[in-house]
C-alpha cells in the first residue's frame, strides 16, 4: 500500500487561497467548484508547458517518509497562468502516485489495470491524466465513493459468509467509466515523470534546512 497524503488536499489548498473567483462562480451558476477547476485545467496542454508541482503539502509518507518534504511548483515563467497552476496540481498528484507504484513495481508486481474511486475519480480530466501519466486504462466501478472502506467492507462480508468468497462479493460490481491513454500524452509524461521523480532527492536538503527555521 502507498499513499499521497495531500491528493486531494492540494486541490482544497488551491480552491483556498487562490480559488476565490471560481468559488463565486460556483455559486452563480450552481456549479460545483471542482468541475469549474477541472475545466480550467483543461484549457492548459499536458504537461503544463513544463510547470511541475510536488504535492508534499502536509509532508509525505510514500515513497518518502518524510514530515520534512514541502510543496512545491518548478518551473515558473511568465507565459504560465492560473490552468497551468491548476493542471500542474492534477498532473502532479498522479506523478506522486506514479511514484509510489514505480516501488511496488521495482517489487516484482504487475501493473496491467488502475481502478479509481473517491473525489477526484468524479473528474474526467484528473482519470484521463492518470491513464496518460501509467499509460494504463483507468477504470470506475460500480461504486465510486470511498473505495477502500467499501472494499473493507465486501471482505468483512465474506468473512461473515455473505459471500462465499472475496472474488464472489466484487462480481456485483460493474465498470462506469473508461479511460484510456493518449499516445501524444503519454510521450509528454514520460519525459517529464523522471525529472519529477528526481525533485525530491535534489530538495530534499532544502526541506530539510526550511524546516529547522520553521
Amino acid at each position: 500500500m502507498g499513499v499521497t497524503l495531500a491528493a486531494g488536499g492540494s486541490l482544497r489548498w488551491f480552491r483556498d487561497i487562490l480559488g476565490g473567483p471560481e468559488k463565486e462562480v460556483s455559486k452563480r451558476i450552481g456549479e460545483d467548484v471542482y468541475d469549474i477547476f477541472s475545466q480550467e485545467a483543461s484549457e492548459a496542454e499536458p504537461g503544463s508547458e513544463g510547470l511541475l508541482f510536488l504535492p508534499y503539502l502536509i509532508g509525505e509518507r510514500c515513497p518518502y517518509a518524510d514530515p520534512h518534504a514541502r510543496g512545491v511548483f518548478i518551473g515558473l515563467t511568465l507565459r504560465h497562468n492560473k490552468s497551468h497552476l491548476l493542471r500542474s496540481i492534477f498532473e502532479g498528484v498522479i506523478f506522486s502516485l506514479k511514484d509510489v507504484t514505480e516501488v511496488i513495481k521495482e517489487m516484482g508486481l504487475p501493473l496491467v489495470q488502475i481502478r479509481t474511486s473517491g473525489g477526484g475519480a468524479l473528474s474526467e480530466l484528473w482519470r484521463q491524466i492518470h491513464a496518460d501519466v501509467f499509460d494504463r486504462e483507468v477504470l470506475t466501478m460500480s461504486y465510486s465513493g470511498e473505495g477502500a472502506a467499501y472494499g473493507a467492507a465486501l471482505v468483512a462480508g465474506a468473512g461473515i459468509g455473505l459471500w462465499s468468497t472475496v472474488e464472489e462479493a466484487v462480481k456485483g460490481l460493474t465498470v462506469e467509466t473508461r479511460n484510456s491513454p493518449i499516445l501524444k500524452n503519454v510521450i509528454v509524461y514520460d519525459k517529464l515523470f523522471p525529472i519529477y521523480r528526481n525533485l525530491y532527492e535534489t530538495l530534499k536538503k532544502t526541506f530539510d534546512q526550511i524546516s529547522a527555521i520553521y
